[in-house]
């Protein structure tokens, strides 16, 4: 198993990097349900990815960046907080951080939220370069390579012969976005695309955003007390303050506060642990091993062991 993508599938690889620019992801409240302390992921327990490598094959997702993923025998985690699916041609190393970790350098691996200068019209106008990046990626990991094991004679055989595609969950409505700034099929369509041109390729496309959305409209069959709130914040409607972000401690509407070891609200009733990334909770309700919320329907034949994924060392 091997994971591309941002800070909802990133398992420490940009802390490993810039420990100073990602320190806060070093503090409680994150990671504090699994592995009860603080582990470089940007939720209170396991990220959607950890409830896949768990219930699939019972072992971690490692990150490419720690000394742990170097035996590749279970796959790697090559995401990166603030990756963006379009090429960095410059990144900024200082106050106004960028990381340089974009999909193309992934993919190099293999072989980091929002840009708030981005007016809504110039945002939909690079949905297009978006999307034909992501797809281009899939394209490369479809590729036919030549691949010699050591003692066996060269075989031809593509990179990666099943790839689940995963949508991102409705941004507008987590605290952050809703606080700043006061369900497309088209990605679908580009998955159908790739299924006709590989046909012997395994493409599943698992919707999130769908799943996100029936939580925020039925919250209380998912046991959800404050779909719109983050569980780790302070102040505001939403209980998000952009001033003092989760792990960090300051003040708010006159008050001291201290996010770095304490939860506002319930982690198990909200849908976000703080600003913009999904709580455990929800990483768990997305896990899709039973084979819901998959393009096709019942195309994704698995029998998950879910002995492990509420494990707490």
């Amino acid at each position: 198993m091997y994971g591309f993508g941002d800070s909802l599938t990133d398992v420490t690889n940009s802390n490993s990097a810039f420990p100073d620019k990602f320190q806060r992801s070093e503090m409680d409240p994150y990671d504090v349900t699994f592995p009860m302390h603080a582990a470089d992921r940007y939720t209170d327990g396991k990220m959607f990815i950890d409830f896949l490598a768990f219930g699939v094959r019972m072992r971690p997702n490692y990150a490419i960046l720690r000394s742990t993923a170097r035996d590749f025998t279970y796959g790697s985690n090559f995401a990166a907080s603030g990756g963006s699916a379009r090429p960095v041609k410059v990144w900024n190393t200082g106050d106004k951080f960028s990381t340089p970790f974009s999909l193309d350098v992934q993919q190099q691996w293999f072989q980091s939220l929002y840009d708030k200068k981005l007016t809504v019209s110039l945002t939909w106008k690079i949905v297009p370069e978006v999307v034909k990046a992501i797809e281009e990626h899939i394209e490369k990991m479809l590729a036919v390579v030549e691949f010699t094991p050591l003692g066996f004679p060269t075989m031809l055989m593509p990179l990666a012969k099943e790839i689940l595609i995963q949508n991102q969950p409705p941004l507008g409505c987590m605290p952050a976005m809703l606080t700043v700034h006061g369900g497309s099929h088209a990605t679908y369509d580009e998955v159908d695309a790739l299924r006709q041109k590989y046909p012997a390729a395994k493409l599943y496309y698992a919707d999130v955003y769908g799943v996100y959305k029936d939580m925020l409209k039925k919250p209380a069959q998912y046991n959800v007390t404050a779909p719109l709130q983050a569980s780790c914040g302070a102040g505001g409607k939403y209980n998000f303050n952009k001033d003092v972000w989760c792990g960090e401690s300051g003040v708010v509407e006159g008050k001291f506060v201290n996010l770095t070891s304490t939860h506002s609200a319930d982690p198990a009733g909200v849908l976000s642990l703080d600003d913009i990334h999904t709580s455990n909770m929800v990483n768990k309700a997305t896990a899709f091993l039973k084979g819901k919320h998959i393009f096709p329907e019942d195309s994704l034949k698995c029998s998950p062991d879910f002995t492990f994924w509420d494990i707490m060392m």
